[in-house]
């Protein structure tokens, strides 16, 4: 099997809400698979995860609560910090929308939106913040924002407003914690199949339309497996919060996957000028590529079709993008957008891990 070592969770307790389904529940997956415990928490039984994690080998605790409680939902990450804990990461996935034109939209449907997508995510962040202060330990958090965090959209204004939300307050967290070993993170999933796009992928031209906006939905992507990458790098205990704290994923259409299988070329090898490269996983939609750098080795100024994900294990790098030019040290994070032109100067011995979406065949 590929050496995924660097990414496991063994030993370590995560808590998921909205565990039940959808983008939930390829994350609580992803934590068993990685080694973890997961606490999977929501208002529906969670039979289902539980199993698949069953399947798996893995370990999972079911919390029944009532999310869009905040106070409820405090009182269960305390009960559930003295039983399970302590507890080192937390996953605000929990959510809902609702759909009417703006005129139209209720009360009820906008306080009740608000209270579950944002009012909650804050409240269970900050208790989860005070138990980790208080333990002098360490914590990660992901929020899980949305595309329309950046986005208006359409017919959906308190969800919209919710999720501008989530993604300011990852941002505050993440300035006021991260000094503090709490590392906060946001993942803004695109289409993905969930409960809160069954509307959506209802309607043959509405999800036609969207799907033909996104480049990876000829290729067949797989939303679960992009969920799951971007949440394992946030939840590393090598990875600190990159300077934005939010990680955007396009996802598509396409069926769950639940296993990583060792392919060939993987651990392979190569001695480079001033560094080496080795190729920790690839599958056909991604890619992760370990970079190991000597001081004032140079990652010459190329480019190439593919979206890169880079993220600082190790080291300082003076990392140049398009025009731009950076210092970035260990815990930092930069991503490379298709065509542009980049390049890396290691300014101390350093190691950088990257991601590439599709594969990048002249690697392997």
């Amino acid at each position: 099997m590929t050496d995924l070592s660097a990414f496991s969770l063994e030993g370590r307790t995560v808590l998921v809400t909205g565990a039940n389904t959808g983008i939930g529940q390829g994350i609580a997956l992803a934590v068993a698979r990685a080694g973890g415990h997961v606490l999977a928490v929501g208002r529906s039984a969670m039979d289902e995860t539980q199993a698949q994690i069953a399947a798996i080998g893995g370990r999972c605790t079911s919390i029944q609560a009532d999310l869009a409680d905040h106070r409820a939902a405090v009182a269960m990450l305390d009960a559930a910090w003295a039983t399970h804990g302590p507890i080192d990461g937390l996953v605000n996935n929990a959510g809902i929308i609702r759909r009417a034109d703006s005129v139209d939209l209720s009360e009820t449907d906008w306080d009740e939106v608000i209270d579950l997508n944002l009012k909650m995510t804050f409240f269970l962040s900050q208790a989860f913040a005070r138990h980790v202060l208080a333990s002098a330990g360490r914590g990660r958090v992901v929020n899980i924002a949305s595309l329309l965090s950046f986005q208006g959209g359409i017919r959906v204004a308190s969800y919209t407003a919710s999720k501008h939300g989530v993604a300011g307050l990852t941002q505050v967290l993440c300035n006021e914690w991260a000094a503090k070993g709490i590392n906060v993170n946001a993942i803004a999933p695109g289409y993905v199949e969930s409960n809160n796009t069954t509307a959506l992928r209802a309607d043959p031209d509405r999800s036609t339309a969207i799907l033909s906006r996104i480049p990876a939905a000829a290729g067949d992507s797989r939303p679960t497996l992009a969920m799951r990458r971007c949440f394992c790098c946030p939840m590393h205990p090598a990875t600190c919060t990159a300077p934005s704290s939010l990680w955007m994923a396009a996802g598509s259409r396409g069926d769950p996957m639940t296993q990583l299988f060792a392919q060939p070329n993987d651990g392979k090898v190569t001695q480079l000028n001033g560094s080496t490269r080795r190729v920790v996983l690839h599958l056909p939609e991604l890619m992760l590529v370990e970079f190991t750098f000597e001081k004032g080795g140079i990652g010459a100024l190329h480019s190439h079709p593919h979206i890169q994900s880079s993220f600082v294990a190790e080291g300082v790098f003076e990392v140049t993008i398009g025009d731009e030019t950076q210092t970035i040290a260990a815990g930092g994070a930069y991503i490379v957008p298709s065509g542009v032109t980049h390049g890396v100067k290691a300014l101390e011995a350093g190691k950088l891990i990257d991601s590439f979406t599709p594969v990048r065949e002249d690697f392997l």
